[in-house]
């Protein structure tokens, strides 16, 4: 059905000339709502010959304004070069990052699946507005959505924004709460982004809060022992003392594929702290893994693991002297026929 355009008074011209002279400024203004632009655009859309009168005048240096009575274009002269002339841009090559967002969440709700347009704007974005709109989507994306949208900026090649999508939204919310999904995702960066997940998990396990260990350990456990032996390594390494939950980090993802290097630092920050911890079951446990898990190499930490189990009280205490024991015999044995 087409509708006939209404027709303003002669009266009102002034007033309404300025009025879109404003509200051209205002395009470009970034909290200009362009989602109810681009909804009235459609419902309510400019005459063919008017749009393509507005294309004529995109290089051209005045403001377009439309004379609304005649239905012909009125130009506005240039203001002089030396007064404060704002340019206005016809059309922005993207998008506000709240619309982005905005964008990003309908897609994932309705296709589980981010659209060219989407992916277009994101690889233009630098760091800081990525990381500005990773922070808003953070609020409003539940896990099954950021589950989607991990798996849609696999496509995009990008270390960048990969790193900024795991530091504000997949760390968070891993802290936050358990879903398969996100295991699933998890799963999938540790052997495609190995380097990025690390690095993102060394630097946070230094600060966690206990509940939020407990939570991302539910994940961690579950990831292959590639990544959990590089993981635990570079976190021992990394770390200049240990307190309670860098006990239980440890003890949890602790296994006989880390580097004698990162053994050797571990006994030695065990010792710094066994006399505050002679009694400590977390403490305790962590050093009975450690003994099994050193293998061939106890034989050159004899000593100083001699000094810590002589001064442990927990109930892990018998248990550790008999490991320690044996463990050690059969280093002995291993270094003797590597001998021979």
């Amino acid at each position: 059905m087409s509708v006939p355009r209404y027709t303003f008074s002669k009266e009102v011209e002034p007033e309404l000339v300025n009025f879109l002279k404003v509200a051209e400024k205002q395009k470009s203004n970034k909290k200009c709502k362009l989602r109810s632009h681009e909804v009235w655009s459609k419902l309510l859309a400019l005459d063919p010959n008017l749009i393509q009168k507005l294309k004529e005048c995109e290089n051209v240096n005045t403001i377009p304004t439309i004379d609304l009575c005649s239905q012909e274009e009125t130009e506005v002269p240039a203001r002089p070069e030396n007064e404060n002339v704002e340019v206005i841009s016809q059309a922005s090559d993207k998008f506000a990052i709240s619309d982005v967002a905005f964008g990003i969440k309908e897609n994932l709700e309705t296709q589980n699946d981010l659209s060219k347009i989407a992916k277009d704007n994101l690889s233009k974005y630098v760091s800081t507005e990525l990381e500005e709109l990773f922070d808003m989507l953070n609020q409003t994306l539940s896990s099954e959505e950021i589950f989607y949208l991990g798996n849609s900026l696999q496509s995009i090649v990008s270390n960048v924004l990969i790193n900024i999508f795991c530091h504000h939204l997949l760390i968070p919310r891993i802290k936050k709460e358990y879903c398969d999904k996100i295991l699933m995702l998890l799963d999938q960066f540790s052997s495609s982004y190995a380097t990025i997940l690390n690095e993102e998990f060394v630097s946070i396990m230094t600060k966690l809060k206990e509940e939020e260990t407990k939570m991302c350990l539910q994940y961690l456990k579950k990831l292959n022992p590639n990544f959990q032996s590089a993981l635990v390594r570079d976190f021992i390494l990394a770390v200049k003392t240990l307190n309670d939950n860098h006990l239980i980090i440890i003890e949890s993802l602790l296994n006989n594929q880390v580097e004698y290097e990162a053994l050797n630092k571990l006994v030695e920050m065990l010792s710094n702290i066994a006399e505050d911890h002679s009694r400590d079951k977390s403490f305790g446990k962590l050093l009975m893994n450690t003994v099994e898990v050193l293998g061939p190499n106890l034989i050159r930490l004899e000593q100083p693991l001699k000094h810590i189990i002589a001064g442990h009280k927990s109930i892990w205490k018998s248990k550790l002297e008999k490991t320690f024991d044996t463990c050690f015999e059969d280093s002995m044995m291993f270094s003797q026929s590597f001998r021979d």
